[in-house]
């Protein structure tokens, strides 16, 4: 979509219910929750579910345009005529669904702005509707402002505003079905087996609502959202259910367009070691890419192979993870046979160390 049909486009966003009450009110403060290099994040359940779905319909939009590449990942059948993305862990269900017509619209971006409104949630640390402005948004994920003659430095692109519009848009348009999900009812457990006082939450329902939205000056497109998080993630904020965890800033700052295996795989490790209290995990290569949604190139294996290591190193100097190597310490050059090169190597597993760091609490995993 070129600049001036996203323009064009600006006034339906203002159409549409979601973010129809806008406001002329002065906007209060909203900091930048990322000032020590990392930020509070919600760790209630689904949200790395969540955050695989929006992978899933993003890399379709990318396959459908590249013959040579196979899908490991999964995709979103229709069900009950709706696109729906499953996830099933050990201990819970989760079903995500959207339009089709939202769903050939969804890009990677819409992952880390899906992370950016749960965090300044979580970082406001209070169940009342919050204000997150488009600039919040474009800081954290390491745009870059316009530049003028030097020292002068100007605002940001007018497509990058109207970029957050549609993000915004799209997640508030994203329902979410959890099933079987373990929750404490009571501040203090009356029995010693804690599992007694669990019960099994089951909900339907959005992300977050919006409650307005404000324009910038003379101009149609969006600059801020006031939302509020739905009332099944609240509950994960705060007293018995508390789920909290540190997002690091350098997670949503890779660049989309040639970082994108690395911008994957960093999400995969964050949810790692946060679900496993920062112990060093092992996993299948294989179940890496299915989760992330990231392309294996039949035609060209070594392609994949080299993009896989040339992140994992990344990940490792940019402080993500401590370290990694294969299993059984093989080397992808020498210990791999031309013959089904791609098919053995997605069967190889990987070993990755995490720094110790702030202490996160996950009830369920």
């Amino acid at each position: 979509m070129t600049v001036s049909e996203q323009i064009k486009a600006a006034g339906a966003l203002q159409d549409d219910p979601a973010l129809a009450v806008i406001t002329t009110q002065p906007l209060p403060d909203c900091p930048d929750i990322f000032v020590s290099g990392k930020a509070p994040i919600i760790i209630a359940p689904c949200m790395w579910q969540i955050a695989a779905a929006l992978n899933a319909a993003a890399q379709d939009q990318i396959d459908a345009r590249d013959k040579h590449r196979i899908n490991t990942h999964a995709r979103w059948p229709h069900k009950n005529d709706i696109p729906t993305f499953c996830a099933k862990t050990e201990k819970f269900r989760t079903s995500v669904s959207l339009s089709a017509e939202t769903l050939d619209t969804i890009t990677d971006r819409d992952r880390l702005v899906f992370y950016a409104v749960v965090a300044q949630a979580a970082a406001a640390n209070t169940t009342d509707p919050i204000w997150i402005t488009a600039e919040n948004i474009l800081q954290y994920c390491g745009i870059q402002r316009k530049k003028g003659a030097d020292p002068y430095t100007h605002g940001y692109r007018q497509e990058n505003y109207l970029a957050i519009a549609e993000s915004m848009r799209r997640l508030a348009q994203i329902c979410v079905t959890l099933q079987h999900a373990a929750v404490l009812e009571n501040k203090k457990p009356a029995r010693k087996n804690k599992t007694k006082d669990r019960q099994w939450l089951t909900t339907e329902g959005s992300i977050f609502a919006f409650m307005e939205s404000k324009t910038k000056p003379a101009t149609e497109y969006l600059i801020a959202f006031r939302y509020q998080l739905a009332p099944w993630i609240q509950r994960f904020l705060s007293g018995p259910n508390r789920a909290a965890g540190y997002l690091p800033r350098q997670l949503l700052q890779y660049d989309l367009n040639s970082q994108r295996w690395e911008s994957r795989l960093a999400e995969f490790f964050f949810w790692e070691k946060t679900r496993n209290g920062g112990v060093a995990t092992t996993k299948h290569i294989a179940a890496i890419l299915d989760r992330e949604s990231l392309p294996c190139t039949e035609r060209y294996p070594q392609k994949t192979i080299d993009s896989f290591e040339r992140a994992m190193n990344a990940l490792q100097i940019d402080g993500i993870i401590a370290h990694w190597q294969y299993e059984g310490a093989l080397d992808s050059h020498k210990d791999l046979s031309a013959r089904n090169r791609l098919k053995n190597w997605l069967g190889w597993r990987v070993c990755v160390a995490f720094k110790r760091d702030e202490h996160t609490h996950s009830p369920n995993g």
